[in-house]
């Protein structure tokens, strides 16, 4: 892409998937709270055209397998099988040249809402949230939206890859 959010003339695209791929390192907790809280939303010229929560579409990529050292560890979101993603098949969307598209990531719910808490101290909040993020964390209400652990508490952030796949059209000589 040569501009954001749109494709520069002559060049199209006919988008066969959406996946989310959450590279390598990031901490297990803050990939849980991404897939379970958040929801994404894909629109062409703002009008929705897919929406819904990152678990079915996986990537088809990354690395598999395990560690026998202690404390080590990968998640992926699917199998690293290229055949592993979900395709549009029918309701694939072509994007023209020169117009918009977005891919956002929505957090509307917040801890309280999420885990039916009105209380810290509640017994509906999980003893690993409150742990991490409420006592003597970044957070002081359940009436917070969701955040990525702070590197107090072992964070380090989390790096996303939206995989857009399907096919690209531009002029040949």
């Amino acid at each position: 892409m040569r501009s954001t959010g749109q494709f520069s003339a002559p060049y199209d695209f006919i988008l066969n998937n959406l996946g989310f791929y959450v590279l390598a390192g990031a901490n297990l907790f803050d990939i849980n709270t991404l897939f379970n809280m958040s929801w994404f939303e894909f629109k062409i010229l703002q009008k929705q055209q897919f929406m819904g929560h990152l678990q079915r579409h996986p990537s088809g990529m990354g690395i598999t397998g395990y560690s026998t050292q202690p404390a080590q560890g990968n998640w992926l979101n699917g199998i690293a099988d290229p055949k592993a993603i979900w395709w549009f098949g029918d309701w694939k969307k072509y994007i023209p040249p020169l117009t918009s598209f977005s891919l956002n990531l929505n957090f509307s719910e917040t801890y309280g809402q999420f885990y039916n808490a009105t209380a810290i101290t509640g017994t509906s909040l999980p003893s690993d949230v409150k742990a991490k993020l409420f006592d003597n964390g970044p957070l002081t209400s359940v009436n917070s939206l969701p955040t990525l652990l702070p590197a107090s508490a072992g964070g380090n952030g989390i790096k996303l890859l939206a995989i857009m796949n399907g096919i690209s059209n531009g002029p040949v000589q």
